[in-house]
């Protein structure tokens, strides 16, 4: 028995982590949080100069509005388009409206 009691107290005295180990854990823990806030740094800033340049860039509005849509004369009011003085009057076809307009 006096073996098992002995057993059992190295393992509760087993040797803390020096100080080393715990200085290299907290340089990761602060090399990845540097990682994390540079990378959320850097796409805040791709946003705000996307944001600032809409009406110029290309890329820009693509970022931001992501897909057209019927109210992007809304979205751009320095892209007007102005409606023609004969527009174009679609002819129904048969299987209208599940075929050709």
């Amino acid at each position: 028995m006096s073996g098992d009691a002995s057993s059992a107290q190295r393992r509760t005295n087993e040797p803390e982590p020096s100080g080393r180990h715990r200085r290299k854990a907290r340089r990761w823990v602060k090399a990845g949080v540097a990682v994390a806030v540079g990378l959320a740094s850097l796409v805040g800033i791709v946003y705000v100069r996307a944001l600032l340049t809409l009406d110029s860039s290309t890329f820009s509005r693509a970022l931001i509005w992501v897909d057209a849509d019927t109210d992007d004369f809304r979205r751009f009011p320095a892209r007007r388009i102005n409606a023609p003085a004969d527009p174009y009057v679609y002819e129904k076809e048969s299987g209208y409206p599940f075929g050709t307009p």
